[in-house]
C-alpha cells in the first residue's frame, strides 16, 4: 500500500489505532475519546503496532490504523512509558492534524485471531 504516493522513511512514521467512529468524525484534527481523559494521543512505532493491538484491542473489530508523518507534526512527540516498563512509546500531547496523516487502512483480524494491516506490509 502506498503512503499518499510518496516514500516515507520508517523513522518518520508513527501509527495510531483508531476506533472507526472516532476516526470518521469530521474536522481538521483527530482526537480519540481517550484524549479527553489523558491529554495525549497514544501512538506506536511500526514494530510496536501489532503487540499494542493484541494487548488493548484483542478480538475487536471496527478499527483503522492511521500512519502519521512525524516531521509534519507541529508539536514534538514524547517517547515515554507511563506504565513502568522499559519500552518507550510515542505520545502526542495535542490533537493530530489530519494533514499529517499520510495513510490509513483497516486493522483486521485473521483466522488465527491475530491483527493484520496492509500498512504494516508496506
Amino acid at each position: 500500500m502506498s503512503f499518499s504516493g510518496e516514500n516515507f522513511a520508517e523513522a518518520d512514521l508513527v501509527f495510531h489505532i483508531a476506533e472507526n467512529q472516532d476516526w470518521e468524525k469530521p474536522g481538521d484534527h483527530y482526537r480519540p475519546l481517550a484524549y479527553l481523559a489523558e491529554g495525549f494521543v497514544h501512538l506506536s512505532t511500526k514494530s510496536q503496532v501489532l503487540a499494542t493491538a493484541q494487548r488493548y484491542y484483542a478480538g475487536r473489530s471496527g478499527l483503522t490504523l492511521i500512519a502519521v508523518q512525524v516531521s509534519a507534526l507541529p508539536e514534538s512527540l514524547v517517547y515515554e512509558n507511563l506504565l513502568g516498563g522499559d519500552q518507550l512509546f510515542p505520545h502526542y500531547y495535542a490533537e493530530i492534524p489530519r494533514a499529517t496523516v499520510v495513510a490509513t487502512a483497516p486493522l483486521l483480524i485473521n483466522s488465527e485471531g491475530e491483527f493484520t494491516c496492509a500498512l504494516l506490509d508496506a
